[in-house]
């Protein structure tokens, strides 16, 4: 049985400055997500989405149950296609002995209906009838399996293929990622024999660019994707609204398709002018903060996050908050210390003790939380220039006595004073230099609940400034020029394995 954490740490999506208009986030699936299942298509009690068994010749489909707008017809001269992005996580399971087959498709469509479609080489989605048909109106990034289709031009079985209207591919190439470091150099891998396989599927509809990205989990995503492409105009492949979801299939080889967690977003334009009020930030904070409470004492281990940040945190079309992106996340047991020795976290918001002991904890993710508090209500990021580190402008502020002159000027002073203060006293409360003076995220929790009044702050001393700046100095240092750095091996103590999916290959 995989545990339900796992599904958390599918997810990959970081949108807080951006507020898109149309959000999917399965975390695991149930009966009742909001998906219109077809064909062979289950979900397991473990919260699987199954596509497929290993019959032979059978089709299984999952589709958003509701269309998106994709076409944007509001500049005449150059219309274009909405811009989408999406991720998840698979598995194909394959019989122990032979090959399986035949693969899954990510699929954009007019319809959830798919009249006629084959199995086998055609993914449920066409027939050898309609296969390339200009009026299909589907666009599909296929993770397929088996070769042969249409004899030799299908020479590579294991590959991912991006299908405008049919399966012939525009683009293909084999299932690889591009190691770190390097431009080329592809390490290739079988998506049938790997545990889980993550994708992401980006498109910028104005510059009418695709990047397709994939690895085995538990592999960071790679920062150069598989498929680099400039210039592919789905325009003319868009209907005004279309549906998003999944397709899969067997033929006379057979396999079990599943997927394992799905973060999709397809979104129109971002408008520049929004800004959320300050009810809005005020219940993302709080979002967060028991999220955080639960990774770090309510569940069955401890989750340190470490990489806490604004553009990690998820929210939903009725801004509903969550935490994201647990790439560099690590598990321990309750009462046991952490024993890494990598300083990984992104400039500004790493704890100043990590750049001395590289040792990651609860109260390091509570450094980086309280920074969260501090940009969300400044409406500044942690780190402008050489000369601008928010902490340090907020303390200032503080010993000036006027704490609220950092608040976000955008919200044009609509905001509950007693809730903005008690968010940047806390702030503060979390970024102190000394580990063990920042407060659990049970208490902070409290204190933002007003469960609990807020410690007394005015005996921190300038000493609080003065750290602040060697660790604004340290932390640059330790990390030079890079956003966020990165580490090999992680969730190491996370062990997938599809013997608790299916009963093994």
């Amino acid at each position: 049985m995989v545990s339900p954490i796992l599904f958390l740490f599918l997810l990959f999506l970081s949108l807080f400055h951006q507020v898109a208009s149309n959000p999917l986030l399965f975390e695991g699936f149930d009966e009742n997500s909001e998906l219109i299942r077809e064909g062979a298509s289950i979900i397991k009690t473990s919260r699987l989405l199954k596509l497929t068994n290993r019959s032979t010749n059978i089709v299984g489909r999952a589709f958003h149950n509701k269309p998106f707008q994709m076409l944007n017809n509001t500049t005449p001269l150059q219309p274009y296609a909405f811009s989408f992005s999406t991720s998840f996580v698979f598995s194909i399971v394959s019989p122990s002995s032979g090959s399986g087959g035949f693969g899954l498709a990510f699929t954009i469509a007019p319809s959830t209906q798919f009249p006629g479609a084959a199995a086998g080489h055609f993914l449920g989605l066409v027939n050898s009838t309609n296969d390339g048909d200009s009026s299909n109106h589907i666009f599909a990034v296929e993770f397929d399996t088996v070769n042969g289709y249409k004899g030799d031009s299908d020479s590579e079985g294991n590959h991912v293929g991006v299908n405008v209207n049919g399966m012939g591919s525009k683009i293909t190439e084999p299932a690889a990622y591009i190691e770190e470091g390097t431009d080329s150099v592809k390490d290739d891998f079988r998506m049938a024999k790997v545990d889980a396989v993550q994708a992401w599927i980006e498109y910028d509809g104005e510059k009418r660019t695709l990047n397709i990205t994939v690895a085995p989990l538990p592999l960071q995503k790679p920062s150069k994707p598989l498929i680099e492409n400039y210039g592919i105009e789905l325009y003319g492949v868009m209907e005004e609204n279309m549906f998003a979801g999944f397709s899969a299939s067997t033929g006379q080889e057979t396999s079990s398709h599943y997927l394992l967690g799905w973060n999709s977003i397809l979104y129109n334009p971002i408008d520049n002018s929004f800004v959320l009020n300050w009810d809005q930030r005020f219940n993302i904070l709080k979002g967060i903060s028991a999220g955080l409470l639960y990774l770090h004492e309510e569940w069955e281990q401890v989750v340190i996050h470490r990489d806490v940040k604004t553009s990690n945190i998820l929210i939903d079309g009725n801004l509903n908050a969550r935490l994201g992106d647990f790439g560099l996340a690590r598990l321990y047991n309750h009462g046991q210390v952490s024993h890494t020795t990598n300083v990984v976290g992104t400039i500004g918001y790493i704890a100043p003790e990590l750049t001395r002991t590289g040792k990651a904890s609860t109260r390091t993710d509570v450094y980086a939380f309280g920074v969260v508090l501090l940009e969300v209500a400044a409406g500044k990021r942690p780190v402008d220039s050489d000369q601008f580190f928010l902490v340090e402008w907020v303390i200032e502020n503080y010993h000036l006595g006027q704490i609220l002159e950092v608040v976000d000027p955008k919200m044009n002073s609509v905001y509950d004073e007693e809730e903005v203060e008690l968010v940047l006293k806390l702030g503060l409360l979390c970024t102190q230099h000394r580990a063990d003076y920042r407060p659990t995220m049970k208490q902070v929790t409290r204190y933002l609940n007003f469960d609990d009044p807020l410690p007394e702050i005015g005996d921190w001393g300038d000493g609080v400034s003065n750290a602040s700046s060697r660790m604004s100095s340290g932390f640059l240092e330790v990390t030079s020029s890079m956003r966020t750095v990165a580490t090999s091996g992680y969730l190491s103590s996370i062990s997938m394995s599809t013997k608790s999916i299916d009963a093994g290959r």
